[in-house]
């Protein structure tokens, strides 16, 4: 089976096709711009799902993914680019989510993923009531600027909110966007030196993606109707309908000549023209950016070699046979002691001591880090030394637990109070 990374980066690729093969097809026949806007939001939130999967997978297991994130400057990211920040989109983000300058965090990882699934249902839900109400006919007639026009099926309010919600779909799935664009650009900095990676050109083509909703709004609002002199076409208007005595009924109707190229025409017509050339442009570019047959395995490799091991996760099994458990313990703490140290390097120095104090205690300071080591990684980029404390206190109140991993749960809280105060 091919590696996950191989597939998502082919339906990165082979997806912008088919919206260019649409766009271009609705140049031919301009009856299919409705069932095309519905195929571009479809495609669009399959390649930014699968851009967005594709990165995160770059980041790799919840410990590269911190060690990565670390390299990350401090800044107010939500806020944008003109006050420090990244979000130029949704500026109001900012005193909400960056408050103080702080790293890219997992947290605010978590909240652009949102943005960016929001931005996909929103698309894609909006081009598929834009298709349902162009399946249902309606009448025609002809307004005294000589054009011809279909009444609405929804209300005039419901096409309002039809359009703000495609607009901010843009904001929110660019808003999310920079970020991890952000995070990808600052966290590989080591590791994708010599640019083979491409991260950063792989973020920039989603941004376009993002653009398509407005592109289309912004569109429909420029005046681009052709002279309604021009070219026409007959069109069967009925007047009135009329009962039979024999139950059937006869119409009556008239023939009005409309305009082929009206406002409904050309702005289809213009916004699939640029779509075509973009996505045209983008598939080659992509195909360029995204190398045959690239895997991450070779980062993993650049990754040990600068931030050194990944270690391996730790299973609470309290079935697991006792005579390797004293050894499984004792190289899970020098792992997570390890992983610890490199990433509290320079910001915690309490959690360094109290690290070292870990390693330095024998069995029940080890035990001690292994037990720690889960609530650790949840607090790492907040009260880590709270969460110890309560992996201590949890393991002290336990009935079950021997008297000996008691006593050292206990020496261990003592220690890391001990540095604690000592530190600060």
């Amino acid at each position: 089976m091919r590696p996950l990374e191989l597939q998502l980066a082919r339906a990165i690729n082979f997806f912008p096709l088919p919206i260019c093969c649409m766009a271009f097809a609705t140049l031919m026949y301009p009856s299919l711009a409705y069932s095309a806007d519905m195929v571009a939001g479809i495609f669009t939130a399959v390649i930014m799902g699968g851009l967005v999967q594709y990165i995160m997978l770059a980041f790799g297991n919840d410990y590269t993914t911190g060690v990565l994130l670390n390299e990350t400057p401090l800044k107010k990211w939500w806020y944008p680019s003109y006050c420090g920040g990244s979000n130029d989109m949704l500026p109001g983000l900012g005193p909400v989510w960056s408050r103080d300058k702080h790293k890219i965090r997992v947290l605010d990882i978590k909240r652009s993923i949102g943005l960016v699934e929001a931005f996909m249902y929103i698309f894609v839900i909006t081009s598929v009531i834009v298709v349902s109400n162009s399946i249902i006919p309606t009448a025609v007639f002809k307004s005294e600027d000589g054009y011809c026009h279909t009444n609405p099926v929804y209300p005039k309010s419901m096409g309002t909110t039809m359009v703000i919600l495609q607009v901010l779909s843009t904001f929110i799935g660019s808003a999310g966007f920079s970020i991890i664009s952000a995070a990808a650009h600052h966290s590989f900095t080591k590791l994708d030196d010599d640019g083979e990676y491409n991260f950063q050109k792989k973020a920039w083509a989603a941004f376009f993606f993002l653009q398509l909703p407005l592109l289309k709004v912004v569109l429909s609002y420029i005046p681009m109707a052709l002279p309604p002199d021009g070219p026409r076409i007959p069109t069967a208007v009925t007047v009135s309908t009329q009962q039979l005595p024999d139950g059937k009924f006869t119409t009556s109707g008239e023939m009005i000549s409309c305009p082929i190229f009206d406002q409904e025409v050309c702005v289809p017509m213009l916004y699939n023209c640029l779509v075509t050339v973009a996505m045209a442009y983008l598939s080659y570019w992509q195909f360029r950016i995204y190398r045959p047959g690239q895997t991450f395995d070779d980062l993993r490799l650049r990754f040990k070699n600068v931030y050194g091991e990944i270690p391996v996760p730790v299973k609470d099994d309290s079935s697991s046979e006792e005579d390797d458990s004293e050894e499984d313990d004792a190289e899970n703490a020098l792992a997570v002691i390890n992983s610890m140290l490199l990433v509290l390097e320079v910001e915690r120095p309490f959690e360094k001591l109290a690290a070292h104090r870990c390693l330095a205690g024998g069995l029940t300071g080890k035990w001690l880090c292994v037990r720690a080591q889960s609530f650790f990684r949840r607090g790492m980029a907040g009260k880590s030394h709270q969460l110890w404390s309560k992996a201590v206190f949890k393991q002290l109140l336990d009935p079950l637990s021997p008297l000996s991993l008691r006593s050292g749960a206990l020496i261990g809280l003592i220690t890391i109070y001990g540095e604690q105060k000592r530190t600060f």
